[in-house]
């Protein structure tokens, strides 16, 4: 999990390389680490990939922490 926190932090921050990779690690750990699939959802929104994004911000609104889910459908909201 703090693979995911990290990445998160990491894209946001500007490098999604690096996030990415941080956020992959996470899932392989544990595939329904909800932090995990929130990154990657910042990270296909950098990358421009909308269909991908929307994926895993539905993973997340659908079976992630309260305040995670909430992050994840105002970036949902966003990608309209």
């Amino acid at each position: 999990m703090e693979s995911a926190k990290l990445g998160i932090c990491q894209v946001r921050g500007g490098d999604v390389e690096l996030g990415r990779s941080e956020c992959e690690l996470a899932l392989r750990l544990d595939s329904k680490v909800p932090e995990g699939h929130f990154c990657m959802g910042l990270y296909f929104t950098r990358q421009g990939d909308t269909e991908q994004a929307r994926r895993e911000f539905e993973i997340m609104v659908d079976s992630g922490s309260e305040m995670l889910a909430d992050q994840a459908r105002r970036q949902l909201d966003r990608l309209e």
